[in-house]
């Protein structure tokens, strides 16, 4: 408590003070095949309260597609790929651009997000305020008429290997309302400093996509950069647009969760850390055994893959309908 207040003394002083500093402001959009969203998330990107260049990639280019959002946003740089490079490798790309033009700051956006000004200056604030800082977030919030909470933040039990999504279901007004470090932000909309980048790395491409994030935040903080979340900074969230309810997302999710612990995970002898790993499980099987878009028996047999994969040390894209040894 007294650590936040101090923050928010800090953040109000020099939000006051000489607004841009030497600041050049990024944001990296990254779109899948779903271009009315990515129109929908540009369109709010270029009403924020302060200038930014805008980087737009896009995975496995649909030309036509492409063309028209060029048409309808000619100043946003588009960074076309020719193959589906998943969410980590595709921001890289897009960070890698904006550090080469000069950004000491980048937002990383999902295409099914919408941001609400004012929002970047609540988040480089922080930056300012905070020497730690490597990664600041907001707060998500679900695209709904009730604007409940998504995520205010995640929290990291490295012991049992759960991540919990800090206020899920809560409503805005029962966030803590000033701003405070976290154990990671979700890359749904995530600032990352220039400064960081280069001391820790990128997104690891071997992620593909989901638990990139938690991956970069983790490792981040090993190297003394912390992860903070701003409440009164607001992004609307429409939520599992790219690949919804569907089995690549159980598989990514089940292989890269297991990953992602057993990489930053508390030390444990191998009893205990192979209990881990079947907490781990368990709570996907949990999850499958509820699917009813999916079908519990192919989620289920997302879960089976997403495992041996693990396992197996497969990461990166895979083919996650590839057959189970008999």
């Amino acid at each position: 408590m007294a650590q936040s207040c101090a923050i928010r003394r800090l953040v109000v002083g020099v939000h006051n003070r000489n607004r841009d500093k030497g600041e050049s402001i990024a944001v990296v959009v990254l779109n899948w095949r779903r271009y009315e969203e990515t129109r929908g998330c540009l369109a709010a990107a270029v009403l924020l309260e302060r200038p930014a260049r805008l980087y737009l990639v896009d995975n496995e280019t649909d030309p036509d597609e492409l063309a028209r959002l060029r048409g309808h946003y000619p100043r946003v740089t588009v960074l076309p790929q020719e193959e589906n490079l998943g969410f980590a490798e595709g921001m890289n790309a897009g960070m890698d651009r904006a550090l080469d033009d000069g950004a000491t700051h980048i937002l990383l956006l999902n295409n099914d997000a919408r941001v609400t000004p004012p929002l970047l200056d609540r988040l480089v604030a922080i930056f300012r305020a905070q020497e730690d800082a490597g990664i600041v977030g907001p707060s998500i919030r679900f695209l709904d008429p009730g604007g409940r909470v998504e995520s205010a933040g995640l929290d990291v039990n490295r012991f049992s290997g759960r991540i919990r999504l800090r206020g899920h279901g809560d409503s805005p007004g029962d966030l803590y309302p000033y701003p405070h470090k976290v154990d990671a932000v979700p890359g749904t909309a995530m600032m990352v400093s220039a400064e960081m980048i280069r001391t820790v790395g990128m997104f690891d491409p071997g992620y593909f996509t989901y638990f990139e994030d938690v991956d970069l935040c983790l490792r981040a903080r090993r190297k003394g950069f912390s992860s903070y979340v701003v409440p009164k900074a607001v992004v609307h969230h429409a939520g599992a647009a790219t690949l919804g309810p569907r089995p690549e997302r159980i598989y990514y999710a089940v292989r890269n969760h297991l990953w992602v612990v057993d990489e930053h995970g508390m030390e444990l002898s191998p009893a205990l850390r192979a209990l881990r790993r079947a907490h781990v499980t368990g709570l996907h099987v949990a999850q499958a055994v509820r699917q009813r878009r999916v079908g519990m028996r192919t989620a289920l047999l997302s879960v089976a893959r997403g495992v041996r994969d693990h396992h197996a040390g497969q990461f990166g894209r895979r083919d996650w309908r590839s057959r189970l040894p008999s």
